[in-house]
């Protein structure tokens, strides 16, 4: 699970292939927006895979796993956005109202509204492309999330539906991924081989069970730096690692910053949003 660093906003379209897939799932600090033009495409957002059609959206929240895998060709639009992109234009409260709607996986609009959110997905990539001008993207970005926000929510279930081994599996992971210490074990829980678990397992993320338990443990040590003022051992304890240097070792590998520098970036982005 790779972790990427997105600063502001970004926004790109581009066309994927048959059988397009991600050499590794990731999850970032922004906000995500997937807004398919043709073709089906096959998103892992959490622990749940989905199809997505060319007349739904697909909302990602920060620090969220995802990664697409989509097996036929399709076309998308992806824009990524931070809080310190919104910070400058909304208090924040109206940051909480307008990313509320990520709580969400995968969002419907209307005909009419699909159409507008396309539009606007192409005069936010000019803008960005031209000017790069936060003052002239922010209205638009604005525009495009109301719209979002005031489409229904899809309730379609997911490709892997809870009672697959796959999605019990992923589940269960999800939830109790501290205290899983060894893949025998997991596969016991299931009533199937450790091979077989681990194969099924690569086939549906393109991860190993480990990479998929440690990318989880260092996404809820990425949250705690963030918001806690727990010392770094409590924290690698909490989050599951018996080993202190084998924590940061795997924290600084994934994000690219020692536990200290993540938590010093973003205590001063948190200053800066309250000045």
């Amino acid at each position: 699970m790779i972790y990427e660093r997105h600063t502001s906003f970004g926004i790109e379209r581009s066309r994927r292939s048959k059988r397009y897939t991600m050499h590794e799932p990731h999850y970032h600090d922004s906000y995500e927006i997937f807004v398919p033009h043709y073709g089906t495409s096959t998103l892992m957002i959490g622990d749940e895979v989905f199809s997505v059609e060319p007349d739904c959206v697909a909302v990602i929240k920060e620090l969220s796993p995802h990664g697409n895998f989509s097996k036929a060709e399709h076309e998308r639009t992806v824009l990524y956005f931070d809080k310190d992109f919104l910070s400058p234009y909304l208090t924040v409260k109206a940051q909480a109202l307008y990313l509320s709607l990520f709580e969400n996986r995968l969002l419907k609009p209307s005909s009419d509204d699909f159409k507008k959110i396309q539009t606007l997905c192409s005069l936010l990539q000019k803008e960005h492309l031209s000017s790069n001008n936060p003052d002239k993207i922010f209205p638009l970005l604005s525009e495009l999330l109301l719209i979002l926000k005031a489409s229904p929510i899809v309730k379609a279930p997911p490709i892997y539906e809870a009672d697959s081994v796959f999605g019990a599996v992923l589940s269960y992971i999800n939830i109790n991924y501290k205290s899983i210490t060894s893949i025998p074990l997991l596969a016991e829980n299931f009533f199937v081989s450790p091979s077989y678990l681990c194969r099924i397992f690569k086939k549906g993320t393109h991860l190993t069970i480990s990479q998929y338990i440690n990318s989880l443990k260092i996404n809820e040590a990425c949250e705690m730096l963030k918001t806690t003022d727990k010392s770094l051992m409590q924290i690698s304890l909490e989050v599951g690692y018996n080993s202190y240097p084998h924590f940061v070792n795997n924290f600084t590998r994934i994000t690219a910053l020692s536990p200290n520098e993540y938590r010093k970036k973003n205590r001063e982005q948190s200053v800066s949003d309250t000045l």
